[in-house]
């Protein structure tokens, strides 16, 4: 099958395509971009195997990339020879084939498609803008699923809901433009969070030599990532603090006392405070450990609701963000206001491929999927970047093709 030109009948670059017409350009840039179906042929397990890995990696990649996510949609596939054909399967899988391989090779198949998202951003020469200060956002964010009880049924799958229930799925998006870097399945655990965030980081610095600004909410405790990236280098970062426990009189009197009051806005002041953060905690191994960081605090205080009338009890909100940057208050708060992004990105991640719930019950194959589910988001959004276009191959190229 030759190269997909991404134009039209009168030369000129299509505005739209259908998304199985996109998975020609799919398998393209599996192929190009990425080492998938070399690294699945040496994975254990081919011979006995029901199906080929790659058959079954590339059409888990498929159904996410069109959006449906879930494994029923193979069989609706199934009779449709252009599927097989635009991503060179030598069979299509059934739904029962592909459910049972991916669970018998979730971990393999989990770690190949998690490679394949670091070599497609090296080959692709993926674009990482950065900010004007140098840095290059990491946004880690958590993906909220469905109770999984509401499909897998509570009389028979109780157990896997409350198993499935004390797991986080966490996704990490690099640059400005919030692609996809990894992806995650996340106890409660602060060591298992810790080694998830060292991976992270670990991938982002061989993707880009800029400095990096991980900016994130308490997902597993805010103070446990403030205490791993303090041994990390060329990472600055921007964490939510999780003020809900907080003495809130005490902080309004030390911040209307200590900071910066902004009365400018009639019914509302603003009040900025920038402290140094202690902490002294016990780790799970038994010793403790003690570590600071800056925290920079503020509370808005509302005298008017928002049409204006007087309210009979002030409101008054605390907020406050972890910070190693030292810069000014409204400069960080200012940084991490683009943060909120993420959540918008992350929306967008569950519509394109359809994930709003764990459609597996072991976590190991939700693994396979969210990674798989990256994999597939990152492709679809260089393809609709402005000005996308597949190269076709040079003449001499095509001649001298076996």
């Amino acid at each position: 099958m030759k190269p997909f030109p991404g134009k039209g009948p009168d030369g000129e670059p299509c505005a739209r395509r259908s998304d199985l017409a996109d998975l020609a350009i799919l398998n393209q840039y599996l192929e190009r971009f990425t080492s998938m179906s070399k690294r699945l042929s040496h994975l254990p397990g081919q011979g006995r195997a029901w199906i080929a890995h790659v058959d079954a990696l590339k059409s888990l990649v498929a159904i996410l990339f069109v959006g449906r996510g879930d494994f029923e949609t193979i069989d609706q596939l199934s009779s449709d020879r252009f599927f097989a054909e635009s991503l060179g399967l030598k069979e299509i899988p059934s739904e029962s084939a592909l459910r049972r391989h991916l669970e018998e090779y979730a971990e393999p198949l989990g770690a190949v498609a998690d490679i394949c998202i670091t070599e497609f951003f090296k080959r692709a020469s993926i674009p990482l803008d950065t900010l004007p200060d140098g840095h290059v956002t990491l946004d880690i964010g958590v993906l909220p699923m469905a109770d999984p009880c509401s499909f897998l049924g509570r009389a028979r799958w109780g157990h896997v809901c409350k198993n499935l229930r004390d797991l986080i799925p966490v996704v990490a998006c690099l640059s400005m433009r919030k692609w996809a870097l990894t992806t995650g399945l996340l106890g409660r655990s602060n060591d298992e969070f810790a080694a998830f965030l060292a991976r992270v980081i670990d991938k982002a610095q061989g993707l880009t030599d800029a400095p990096l600004l991980i900016r994130m909410d308490d997902v597993c405790g805010a103070w446990d990532a403030c205490k791993a990236l303090s041994k990390c280098n060329q990472a600055d970062y921007i964490l939510k603090w999780n003020c809900h426990d907080q003495n809130l009189p005490l902080w309004y009197r030390r911040a209307f006392t200590e900071g910066r009051v902004n009365t400018s806005c009639p019914g509302k002041e603003v009040a900025l405070l920038s402290v140094e953060d202690q902490h002294s905690r016990d780790n799970e191994d038994g010793t403790q450990h003690k570590a600071g960081a800056r925290l920079v605090i503020m509370v808005t205080k509302y005298t008017t609701d928002k049409s204006g009338a007087t309210l009979l009890v002030p409101e008054v909100k605390l907020e406050g963000w972890w910070t190693s940057l030292r810069l000014s208050e409204e400069a960080v708060i200012a940084l991490y206001q683009d943060h909120l992004a993420q959540g918008r990105h992350i929306s967008r991640f569950k519509n394109e491929t359809g994930l709003d719930r764990f459609i597996s019950s072991m976590p190991s194959v939700n693994q396979v999927i969210l990674a798989s589910a990256a994999l597939a988001c990152n492709i679809r959004h260089l393809i609709y970047q402005p000005g996308f276009m597949i190269e076709e191959p040079s003449p001499s190229a095509e001649s001298n093709a076996p």
